[in-house]
């Protein structure tokens, strides 16, 4: 697409009836009055208007931006109509192998319009602000979810997503599954003597540097929660450096270290904490209880009762804790 296309579709013009443009043949490719006696032409407004109609077509294009977005639009059913993603979406598999329009806090508006789209999906989560505001003016259908931050959030988008995408009936069935999902393991961790101390790093600790904690107001946060523990780092503000001394203070029973392709922590950051002299007073290293998990549990998609599940089984009081 051209750039004087593509601001066009950042600004789209308005036009009066009376700006219409002439009618066209759709045998002749002729514009104008219609000889006598020629079937009735509609004109291009009205053929544009009755297109807008029609949308979600057979072969919708869809860009989906966010990681928590694209894993609703395929578990809706219509990855099929995907044709492009963000950095930040990497599940299912099929949503790894498509073009990529960016990181979703860095996107270009003229780079995802390029790629013709007749349907956008993101997040509130979308950046740097100025591009943020130039999507909410774009003249194609832009569904814009919550920040992906807590169940609700994800019920909301499910809503949106479905109605936009005519699938309300699923997104109504995949709601409730995840409902109930979360309901089992609240019920399941109800029944530990005590909630677990948990930490989660972005980034691990090493010994001259601290590691990239998961406070209050996170996904992580969240997470932790729905799992059944609490955050030993919840007096820090969103994602905050965490220094080893913070570690000791904070007395975690378990530590876990997000892990992802080409980024976060690998089996030898779960074996350098746990041999890390400074750490051995600590409950979580004392039990060896240092796990990777994977960074995309954060994304708070349709995955997120999986998520939870799995996250209650891993920090779960053992018998050697204490």
């Amino acid at each position: 697409m051209q750039a004087a296309a593509v601001a066009a579709l950042l600004i789209a013009p308005v036009l009066h009836a009376e700006d219409a443009a002439p009618a066209v043949c759709p045998f002749t490719g002729k514009t104008g009055p219609m000889p006598a006696g020629h079937p009735p032409v509609p004109s291009a407004g009205a053929a544009e208007s009755a297109t807008d109609q029609e949308q979600p077509a057979a072969n919708t294009r869809i860009i989906t931006i966010g990681g928590a977005a694209t894993e609703i639009v395929f578990a809706l059913g219509k990855g099929d109509e995907v044709v492009a993603v963000d950095l930040s979406s990497t599940y299912p598999e099929a949503a790894t192998k498509l073009p990529q329009v960016g990181y979703i806090r860095q996107i270009s508006p003229e780079g995802v319009l390029s790629l013709n789209p007749d349907l956008i999906v993101t997040t509130e989560s979308l950046g740097p602000p100025a591009a943020k505001a130039a999507m909410k003016r774009v003249s194609i259908p832009v569904v814009w979810c919550p920040e992906p931050e807590s169940p609700e959030a994800l019920y909301a988008s499910l809503e949106e997503v479905g109605a936009a995408l005519d699938r309300e009936a699923q997104a109504a069935a995949l709601s409730a599954q995840i409902q109930e999902q979360l309901t089992d393991v609240q019920l399941q961790t109800a029944q530990w003597p005590q909630a677990p101390r948990v930490v989660f790093f972005l980034q691990p600790p090493t010994a001259s540097r601290g590691g990239m904690v998961g406070g209050s107001g996170t996904r992580a946060d969240e997470l932790i929660k729905l799992a059944g523990g609490v955050n030993a780092a919840s007096d820090v503000n969103r994602f905050q450096p965490y220094s080893l001394e913070a570690l000791i203070a904070a007395q975690p029973d378990v530590i876990l270290l997000g892990s992802g392709l080409g980024h976060g922590a690998g089996p030898k950051d779960v074996t350098y904490l746990l041999n890390l002299k400074e750490l051995s007073g600590v409950p979580a290293v004392k039990n060896g209880r240092i796990v990777a998990v994977p960074m995309d549990d954060l994304a708070f998609g349709p995955r997120l009762g999986d998520a939870a599940s799995r996250w209650a089984g891993v920090i779960a009081p053992a018998p050697s804790d204490g």
